[in-house]
């Protein structure tokens, strides 16, 4: 099942969720993959910060509605850089970023080389 919802009303992209996350895989397989594999440290830390992102692990934190009183919690985000959930948002900026209004004319690319 995919869920979609609408982006903020600033950015002209609808948000898809995929049907399995990054995170997903790395909770099923991420133990054996560590275990099989030489890793540096930091990667164990960047693996384990996705992993846990929007998870009780981080917390979180309860919302009530004032009128209905149904309860909503969110969880933290991990904020790392090499999360896909939480640069997705930047990664969408980026796209809709100045670069309609940088190609007034042509569509077609242009390379330079310097040097």
């Amino acid at each position: 099942m995919v869920l979609s919802f609408q982006a903020p009303s600033h950015l002209n992209v609808p948000i898809v969720r995929p049907r399995y996350e990054v995170a997903d895989v790395l909770r099923n397989y991420g133990d054996d993959y560590r275990a099989r594999h030489s890793l540096p440290i930091h990667v164990h830390r960047v693996l384990n910060a996705i992993q846990n992102c929007r998870t009780a692990a981080l917390g979180g934190h309860v919302e009530r509605c004032n009128d209905c009183g149904e309860l909503q919690i969110s969880y933290n985000s991990c904020r790392d850089r090499h999360c896909p959930k939480c640069q997705g948002l930047e990664r969408v900026r980026w796209v809709e970023g100045p670069w309609p209004s940088l190609r007034q004319g042509s569509d077609r690319p242009c390379v330079v080389s310097l040097g």
